[in-house]
């Protein structure tokens, strides 16, 4: 700190007295055993100025410093009809509101450092990862990682968006349809598949998203990639329902995995429902209930309560990420 800043700040005793040290030299601080520690550490002017500062920097903290202290990873329960963008939101205004009822200049609500960790149809429910502040890094470990799904489907119909809220494309018979009959064709996508990604999704076609393409009435055409499925199972059969629990690979379509069962069937069906139950080491026991505020003490509550759950499964995704790379030619 400058000569000129200790008057601002302190005025001219403060002044007088760094002065007086420097003129004086070393003083004895044997009476004084605090200080002693500190003029050892620090030396005279850096501990007079140190000190000054502290004092002046002492209850005012950055938006950078609010979000360390805060950074982490949590899971939401998503209800339907909301996007997962919008509950992305819905935390970034609640931890704006309480940095700025702290005194902390936020301008604008990107500022704030909170993303999701794989996206959630407005259809589906379920668990939304959310991560906050730095944390935002290693949400990737979690896109590919493993999730678990119950979804719910109706035979009889296709949809352009392969879900209830598209346009009929296709129709066909259904009623001689088993239980049985889907069970025998289950088999045929467990392990590692390819699948090709619905032209309503968010892939990314032209710099464009694939959806808003398909929108338009453009014709979206998506290479088929893989995608593991490590457990698949049917949950229920009700002629023309069914329900199909899934666990499988990041970058998985539940709706086109319905499709593709019923098409094996030489039938067709749409997704009318669909719910994670987990992803990664979270699922619906750890989700913080979406009400219509979102109070901050409750999702540091939950990102705080997470962390058991979260750091080891990051360490060991970070783990295998390094040892990868280190067998790479």
């Amino acid at each position: 700190m400058s000569p000129g800043n200790l008057v601002q700040r302190r005025g001219v005793l403060s002044f007088t007295l760094v002065r007086v040290v420097d003129f004086l030299g070393r003083p004895s601080f044997a009476r004084c055993p605090a200080w002693r520690s500190n003029f050892v550490a620090y030396g005279r002017r850096e501990q007079a100025t140190m000190t000054m500062q502290e004092s002046v920097d002492h209850g005012t903290m950055t938006l950078s410093e609010f979000m360390s202290e805060r950074s982490g990873i949590f899971a939401v329960d998503k209800p339907t009809g909301i996007s997962s963008h919008a509950v992305v939101d819905r935390v970034r205004k609640a931890i704006v509101t309480e940095a700025r009822s702290q005194g902390i200049k936020v301008r604008k609500l990107l500022n704030v450092k909170c993303g999701h960790g794989g996206t959630l149809d407005p259809l589906a429910s379920g668990v939304l990862l959310l991560a906050i502040g730095s944390a935002t890094k290693k949400t990737k470990f979690f896109l590919s990682g493993r999730k678990t799904y119950v979804g719910s489907a109706e035979l009889g119909s296709e949809t352009d968006t392969q879900d209830s809220l598209g346009e009929t494309t296709r129709t066909s018979e259904y009623s001689h349809i088993t239980r049985e009959d889907v069970e025998s064709v289950l088999d045929g996508f467990r392990g590692e598949i390819l699948q090709t990604p619905p032209a309503f999704s968010a892939k990314m076609v032209k710099g464009k998203r694939a959806y808003e393409l398909a929108r338009q009435g453009e014709e979206v055409k998506l290479m088929p990639k893989k995608v593991m499925i490590t457990r698949l199972e049917l949950s229920s059969f009700d002629n023309p329902h069914f329900e199909i629990l899934v666990e499988c690979s990041g970058g998985t379509y539940i709706r086109t995995l319905i499709q593709d069962i019923a098409r094996a069937m030489n039938s067709c069906a749409h997704m009318i429902a669909l719910r994670r139950t987990a992803q990664g080491p979270l699922t619906l026991e750890d989700t913080m209930p979406l009400d219509a505020k979102v109070c901050t003490d409750t999702v540091f509550k939950y990102v705080e309560e997470a962390r058991a759950k979260v750091d080891p499964y990051v360490h060991e995704a970070m783990t295998r990420e390094s040892e990868l790379h280190r067998d790479e030619p």
